[in-house]
């Protein structure tokens, strides 16, 4: 008998600790902002506060699956030649996360340098179209997370949702 209460005892003990350790996802695909074809090797890392760092890469049709913990944190986003996109105060609540398609946007005004580790200088005409993508994305860009659209601002060189704005 004892026996059977032990066994009993330590089965709700394993179901309450596997409820309390389920690992969760975000998901989505990446997309060019400008003609929304698919993007493949996006990188892309989630930063929980705790401090556990969960990354992945992206498949060849641009969908990516991110297997996370229970937990708040940030997502940053990078593909070589496009702004970095960071995904700030993603709440426990929100997870598990579908945020669609998420647009990467070319960096055209981003320094370019020679072999010899000097800087190039940048055209004119690409810090103009800089210049106009950076307009374009803040009228026109949000990402929608749990039917709220988030709309971005750009800090140097990374586009950043806050899922903590008042908007």
């Amino acid at each position: 008998m004892k026996c059977i209460v032990i066994i009993f005892i330590v089965l709700i003990l394993s179901e309450t600790q596997s409820g309390f350790s389920q690992n969760s996802s975000i998901k989505g695909k990446f997309i060019e902002y400008e003609t929304g074809s698919a993007l493949p090797g996006v990188s892309l890392a989630f930063q929980a506060h705790s401090g556990k760092e969960y990354e992945t890469s992206n498949e060849l049709n641009g969908v990516f699956e991110l297997k996370i913990g229970d937990e708040p944190g940030n997502l940053i986003i990078r593909f070589l030649g496009c702004y970095t996109i960071k995904i700030l105060n993603i709440p426990q609540e929100f997870v598990p996360l579908d945020l669609g398609e998420i647009r990467m946007v070319q960096n055209y005004g981003r320094p370019q340098f020679y072999m010899d580790g000097s800087a190039a200088e940048i055209p004119e005409e690409l810090i103009e179209k800089d210049k106009n993508m950076r307009e374009d994305v803040l009228k026109n860009y949000r990402l929608k997370v749990n039917e709220k659209q988030i709309a971005p601002y750009f800090e140097g060189n990374h586009l950043i949702f806050d899922l903590k704005q008042k908007k």
